[in-house]
């Protein structure tokens, strides 16, 4: 029987052929130059490629045919099932293949969730509500990566399957939500695309633990269509605990409910006798969920805020720091682009060097699925797509950048299911139009190829680009993961100190577990005396970026010592370590190292000369990074001062390092070049002997920050860290 006018004029196959290798032609022309990073004529002619495109697709397929096409033969249980193993292989594969190694490093978020969960088990600590006001402020996965650590063991090489799980538990979840909605073939296909989608399965590989997203959002769905399927309330409860738990996770799922209820809404519309069936397990979801949603209820009328991260990520927040409605703007130019075009985030855990986030079949299935939908939106598969493309976006949009993918990674599912649904109908367009067998084969092998393009696509952008990409893998808290990893992997009786940039830190104490009592903070006005420690235990300094001046003083104190230097996948140099053996300690006479020479400073939290100095010491050289400043967090002013020897006659230069942020003047024998400045340095002509040197410093409430003292003597081409040895001795 022939296809009729559900396909208008293209009811015969060459027609219906020819008809859709033209929308996808015009399509990939628009993808082509859509993909040029450019913003002007190749995303015009992109733009209008696609228009094109989607106007040659309204012909094909009309807005209210006159009947449905014939049904697809279904798919046996035997196939769905090999099928579905099959893309599940390449899924896991795609999530687990270097799962140790792309990132290199653990991301201090991560690590953060990982000391936690250690201190579940170890130390008996039982997060609940505070866990919202912590650093990373999601209560369940605390206890989802504490259970993990108890099956399969604590090191970081099983902690990086557990991104792997996640991930990968949130597909299979999504496609049995796809299966109740639209059937076998619909769901295989939007399966395998979020399996092999880049911007999915880049977050099972240590990213972060926005798969949350993903994962929680499958289980509530699924629980709750089970429920209504098969008229059975405890899936109902399982997805309404599902959907409270998501509550405390990761805070895209924040949009998890308003989703269910828009999907609520339209079963009331168009199948209230379905509700009315079904009314127990409504009931029972709803229920389970308020329940589990009551304490995070009483915390934020308590609070006065829906999440310690929510006033931080708020598109609210920068309207009102720019005193603008121009962010809207943005986020809608940068959400609108970000699938096809180019990403205008500078987040490069996800994604490398601005690259659009979908692959180019995909992108090309993504539009044309949508203008298909959209005629189509009374019915419930294509509504469900497009309601869930919608809400999952939100927590994108409204945030303080558009494009962020770790918070619109909730809509990947969507994006898959849009395009499943249109292959889908196309490919039964395709069969109703009753294809000769060869021509028949011919279609299905370019159908094949098409999604193996797609595939393929992603497995080189991530593995052969992405993965290497030197952003990328510099973005993970790599100096501190070198850190961790390089002291974990000394002898035990070792004992570490570190600046304020590697202890404490997350990724560095998560590495090391347990070997937390050999490291210590580094103090260069009291420095660590080999005679307080056990005999035949070497020292191990750890050093951030921009510190050889602490190096030098270092090599001073503890001669003997082997310097290594660590340069990060960008060339830079951002990690320094000091080593010093046991014999070269034994060497060092007893109560040495100690200070002998420094510069007195005077720290308070106003610049008031008058006030008492809340610190008052000797510091022996001035190379502070990151907290290493005692009070740096809350208004800070420091003036320090002391002498300096000059060895030769002719012009000195003096600068002082600091951010940007920050004031600074220096003065030397009470002479000033210049005011304060964000740029401090001072610079004339010295006769050889002492010279007084006065440098204030002063900051509003940096969380960080940088202050340092250089010169340049005569003779001396470059800057260097005013060395300990030629300031004036220490008064005690």
């Amino acid at each position: 029987m022939p296809a009729g006018p559900w396909l208008g004029n293209f009811s015969s196959p060459s027609r219906l052929g020819l008809g859709l290798l033209s929308v996808l032609g015009m399509g990939g022309a628009g993808q082509f130059f859509m993909a040029q990073t450019g913003e002007g004529l190749a995303l015009a002619l992109g733009l209008a490629f696609y228009a094109f495109a989607v106007f040659l697709l309204f012909k094909i397929f009309p807005p209210t045919p006159s009947r449905l096409p014939p049904p697809v033969e279904p798919l046996s249980p035997l196939l769905e099932g090999l099928v579905f193993l099959l893309i599940l292989a390449l899924g896991i594969f795609l999530r687990a293949s270097g799962a140790n190694h792309y990132p290199s490093g653990i991301f201090a978020d991560r690590a953060e969730v990982a000391c936690g969960a250690l201190s579940i088990l170890h130390d008996h600590w039982r997060p609940s509500l505070e866990a919202l006001s912590l650093h990373v402020p999601e209560w369940c996965v605390y206890y989802m990566v504490a259970g993990w650590f108890r099956l399969f063991g604590e090191s970081p090489e099983v902690f990086a399957y557990f991104d792997v799980f996640l991930s990968t538990a949130g597909i299979v979840g999504m496609y049995a939500v796809f299966r109740h909605w639209s059937g076998p073939l619909p769901a295989l296909l939007a399966f395998f695309l979020l399996a092999v989608m880049r911007w999915n399965f880049a977050f099972a590989h240590q990213v972060y633990f926005q798969s949350q997203t993903v994962f929680f959002m499958s289980l509530a769905l699924s629980g709750l269509f089970y429920a209504l399927g098969k008229q059975k309330p405890v899936g109902a409860a399982l997805g309404g605990l599902a959907l409270g738990a998501g509550l405390y996770s990761y805070q895209s799922l924040k949009a998890v409910p308003l989703l269910v209820l828009v999907l609520m809404l339209y079963e009331i519309c168009r199948d209230w006798e379905g509700i009315k069936r079904n009314r127990e397990s409504w009931a029972v979801f709803w229920l389970v969920f308020f329940l589990a949603a009551l304490p995070l209820a009483g915390w934020v009328i308590h609070t006065g805020e829906l999440g310690r991260r929510e006033p931080e990520v708020s598109l609210l927040a920068r309207i009102h720091m720019e005193q603008s409605l121009w962010p809207i703007l943005e986020n809608a130019r940068d959400f609108l682009l970000v699938f096809n075009h180019k990403m205008f985030d500078g987040n490069s855990q996800s994604n490398f060097s601005h690259h659009r986030i979908l692959d180019d079949v995909t992108g090309v299935f993504f539009v044309l699925g949508i203008f298909y939908a959209l005629r189509r939106v009374r019915e419930k598969p294509f509504f469900a797509a497009l309601a869930g493309l919608g809400m999952m976006c939100c927590p994108g949009f409204f945030s303080i950048n558009g494009s962020n993918l770790g918070r619109l990674l909730g809509a990947t599912p969507f994006v898959a299911y849009l395009c499943a649904l249109f292959i889908a109908e196309v490919w039964k367009g395709w069969k109703s139009t009753r294809p000769s067998p060869a021509l028949h084969r011919a279609v299905l092998v370019l159908s094949v190829g098409l999604l193996a393009i797609a595939g393929f696509e992603n497995y080189y952008f991530y593995f052969h680009v992405q993965a290497h990409d030197p952003d990328c893998v510099n973005d993970c808290s790599w100096p501190e993961s070198r850190a961790g990893s390089m002291i974990a992997g000394l002898p035990p009786e070792t004992q570490s100190f570190m600046t304020s940039r590697f202890y404490g830190h997350p990724t560095v104490k998560y590495l090391t577990y347990p070997r937390w009592e050999g490291m210590h903070p580094l103090d260069l006005t009291h420095p660590p005396q080999p005679g307080n420690f056990p005999k035949d235990q070497d020292f191990c300094f750890v050093l951030d970026e921009f510190k050889l001046g602490t190096l030098e003083f270092l090599e001073s104190l503890y001669p003997g010592g082997v310097p290594s230097a660590y340069p990060n996948p960008l060339g830079n140099v951002t990690l320094y370590t000091y080593r010093v053996s046991p014999a070269a300690l034994r060497e060092i006479p007893l109560g040495n190292p100690r200070v002998a020479r420094g510069l007195w400073g005077a720290y308070r939290h106003s610049e008031s000369e008058g006030e008492t100095p809340f610190l008052s010491r000797w510091d022996p050289i001035l190379n502070f990074n990151y907290r290493d400043l005692p009070g740096v967090g809350g208004p800070l002013f420091i003036h320090w001062t002391g002498k300096f020897l000059a060895t030769k006659d002719g012009p000195y230069r003096l600068w002082g390092a600091i951010f940007a942020t920050s004031r600074g003047r220096i003065l030397v024998d009470q002479k000033d070049s210049q005011g304060f400045s964000d740029n401090p340095f001072w610079e004339g002509t010295l006769k050889p002997g002492w010279h007084r040197l006065d440098y204030y410093y002063r900051d509003g409430g940096s969380p960080v920050a940088t202050v340092s003292l250089l010169w340049k003597p005569p003779g001396q081409e470059k800057f260097d860290f005013m060395p300990n040895g030629v300031l004036g001795k220490i008064q005690e």
